[in-house]
């Protein structure tokens, strides 16, 4: 599970990471006086976080339903399982019985 949390927060670094470069390269290649750019980089820096915040919340939600889903199919593989190993070993007795 660690190792899974692990690669949780390097995915999520790397989308942040990706879209402050991002972001930085667009604005350095505008063709903008300095106090224009400098006002562009403020407004950016206080879009920043309000998006991620709603980038995590999504991520979050999405973690939250893979995992019960998974949870879902594995207590049905579960019961699967059973069902077939009781029929295995009625067909196992009756093979013998013969």
């Amino acid at each position: 599970m660690a190792n899974n949390d692990n690669k949780d927060s390097n995915l999520l670094l790397g989308l942040v990471l990706g879209v402050c470069t991002g972001a930085l390269v667009a604005m350095l290649n505008a063709p903008k006086s300095g106090k224009e750019l400098q006002e562009d980089i403020k407004q950016q820096s206080e879009e920043i976080p309000r998006e991620f915040s709603g980038l995590i919340s999504e991520v979050q939600d999405f973690y939250t339903s893979i995992t019960k889903l998974l949870k879902v199919i594995s207590a049905e593989q579960g019961q699967r399982l059973g069902k077939a190993v009781q029929e295995a070993e009625k067909a196992f007795k009756t093979t013998l019985k013969e």
